[in-house]
C-alpha cells in the first residue's frame, strides 16, 4: 500500500469528530473483513490523544450493527481494550473443519461448538501472551501457523502474517488485504 496515500488518509483523519474518527479507523483496518476477504481480525483501542478505549465501551452495539459484524472483546485493560471482529457464519465453518478442530483440540479447545466457547478459552490464553492459535482466528493458513510455532525464523514473506510456505497465495491475499483497505479509505475520503 502506497505510504504517501496512507499519511494522506490518516492526515485527513485527525480532523474527524470523535465517534467518526474511530467508525473510520475501524472501517479502515476491518476492510478485508468487511469486504468478505479475510474470517477475522483484531484492533487494539487505546486511550491515548483520543479516548478509544472509553467512545468504544459507550458506542460499541451501534459499532458492531453499523459495521455488521460481531465482536468479542479477548482482553480488557483500564486505557485498553482487544477486540476480534468476525462474521459468525464463516466462522463457525472454519471451526468445524477437522484439521483446525483437531488443531486447537492440541491447545486445549476441546468439545466445543460455538464460537462463544472457543472465546472463552481464548480470552484466558491471551491474559498470558499472544497465543499462536489466534492465527486460526484471524484465517491465516494452518500449515503457516504450526510453522511459526515451530520456529519463526526462515519464512518466504512477510506480511499480514509471516508466509512459511505458499508464498505466491500469501502474496495474492496480501494484495486483496491491501485493496479492500484502499477501497474503504476512498469511501472515507469521499464522504468527508
Amino acid at each position: 500500500m502506497p505510504v504517501g496515500y496512507l499519511l494522506d488518509f490518516y492526515s485527513k483523519l485527525d480532523d474527524f469528530k470523535d465517534l467518526d474518527y474511530l467508525i473510520s479507523i475501524l472501517k479502515f483496518n476491518l476492510a478485508p473483513l468487511i469486504h468478505k476477504k479475510k474470517l477475522g481480525s483484531l484492533i487494539s483501542l487505546t486511550n491515548n490523544k483520543r479516548r478509544l478505549k472509553d467512545l468504544w465501551d459507550k458506542q460499541k452495539d451501534y459499532i458492531g450493527k453499523l459495521l455488521d459484524l460481531y465482536f468479542y472483546e479477548l482482553k480488557v485493560e483500564e486505557d485498553r481494550v482487544l477486540i476480534y471482529f468476525y462474521r459468525e457464519e464463516r466462522l463457525r465453518k472454519k471451526l468445524n473443519e477437522k484439521n483446525i478442530k483437531l488443531f486447537l483440540e492440541s491447545y486445549g479447545y476441546k468439545d466445543l461448538s460455538k464460537p462463544n466457547e472457543y472465546f472463552i478459552i481464548l480470552k484466558e490464553r491471551f491474559s498470558q501472551t499472544c497465543p499462536v492459535e489466534i492465527g486460526v482466528f484471524l484465517g491465516y493458513p494452518l500449515e503457516d501457523i504450526i510453522f511459526f510455532n515451530r520456529s519463526s525464523k526462515n519464512y518466504k514473506c512477510l506480511g499480514y502474517w509471516k508466509c512459511f510456505n505458499n508464498e505466491q497465495r500469501a502474496l495474492r491475499t496480501f494484495r486483496k488485504y491491501d485493496a479492500s483497505k484502499i477501497c474503504e479509505m476512498k469511501k472515507i475520503l469521499q464522504a468527508v
